[in-house]
């Protein structure tokens, strides 16, 4: 299996809060609809218009239930489901569908009451050719992912 760990982030929250966040993937669709009301989209083309239009596109891409995300890709559509929850240090997802058999696990250490560490491990069943192709993308979805649970709202 090759795993690829993101970069050790600083969670602007307690770890209790952020576990809330990620272990309900339907918390996400509401930070979604916050993100895509017109006020906040205003804001957000007047800052940056070519990220702006990026987080919309991605976030059309992507759907939210009790349990699992769900993300179109050009390679199709790729659920990841909740299959582990240790609250408030860990959640895990596998892929439930999808062209890779992959595994995220989200993990977060409390630091004090209102901050906590960030790290995300991605791994994905791949065979000897193709982990040196896969393992530099996956780093970085791994960093980017980390990066947003760190900063969510």
């Amino acid at each position: 299996m090759l795993k690829c760990e993101s970069n050790v982030q600083e969670g602007q929250h307690s770890a209790e809060f952020i576990y809330e966040r990620v272990s309900n993937p339907l918390n996400m669709d509401k930070l979604r609809q916050a993100i895509s009301s017109d006020d906040v989209e205003q804001k957000l083309q007047d800052i940056d218009p070519q990220r702006a239009a990026q987080l919309k596109d991605a976030l059309e891409k992507v759907e939210f239930t009790e349990d699992a995300i769900v993300m179109k890709s050009p390679l199709g559509s790729i659920k990841m489901q909740i299959v582990e929850r240790e609250q408030p240090k860990l959640v895990k997802f596998q892929s439930a569908e999808g062209p890779l058999p992959l595994t995220m696990w989200i993990q977060l250490l409390p630091q004090t009451d209102t901050t906590c560490k960030v790290r995300v491990t991605v791994g994905a069943e791949v065979n000897m050719m193709m982990k040196p192709m896969l393992s530099s993308p996956l780093t970085n979805v791994a960093n980017v992912i980390a990066q947003f649970v760190a900063a969510l709202p």
